[in-house]
């Protein structure tokens, strides 16, 4: 069952991710608006560590759903 990553980090907690992945809470909090894409080794990890639940498909589509938002 895919999970949308914003899903994903609202159950894991933006704390722990950004933990998880040694980045900053800010950078978690843009990945699960769509504002900024994961890099591709953090999109890798994600689905990994997510047991494939997180799609890299859902991933770049919340980032192109948020950009479709700006215009």
């Amino acid at each position: 069952m895919e999970t949308l990553l914003k899903d994903w980090i609202t159950k894991k907690t933006v704390k722990n991710v950004a933990a998880m992945f040694k980045v900053k809470e800010a950078t978690v909090r843009h990945w699960r608006t769509g504002r900024c894409l994961p890099r591709p080794a953090q999109m890798r990890a994600i689905h990994r560590v997510s047991q494939g639940r997180v799609t890299y498909k859902s991933m770049i589509e919340s980032h192109l759903a948020f950009k479709a938002g700006m215009k």
